[in-house]
């Protein structure tokens, strides 16, 4: 079972308590790594983690946007990829937060290793 983390949640906890600083050293370690972000709406965006504020909106650069849709027509689900570049992720639209298989073997090293970082409300 996959280690959840709910520090994201927790990101107006003032730094100076443990919680705090726990969650400011885990986005410290997740800076430049690439994510897999998963939105409200069921599109996926994977790119290179910059920044978040205390609203949880991530700021990600590179960014490939997935979504799965249904032909009109057809009725045959497809896939449709489209690149954005640099992307402002609103937080209240996040799902899930994971690191992208390209980048754990970076962070296996640290602390992190193949786990899903989840949001909660």
């Amino acid at each position: 079972k996959q280690k959840q983390y709910q520090f994201l949640a927790r990101m107006s906890a003032s730094v100076s308590t443990p919680e705090g600083m726990r969650a400011i050293n885990t986005l410290k370690q997740l800076l430049g790594k690439k994510l897999r972000v998963t939105l409200s709406d069921g599109r996926v965006a994977v790119g290179e983690f910059q920044c978040m504020d205390k609203q949880r909106n991530f700021i990600l650069v590179g960014v490939e946007e997935t979504m799965e849709k249904v032909d009109e027509t057809t009725g045959v689900k497809c896939v449709v990829r489209r690149k954005l570049g640099l992307v402002m992720v609103p937080g209240k639209h996040l799902v899930k937060v994971e690191i992208a298989e390209e980048s754990w073997l970076a962070v296996e090293s640290g602390n992190l290793t193949k786990e899903t970082v989840k949001t909660s409300d």
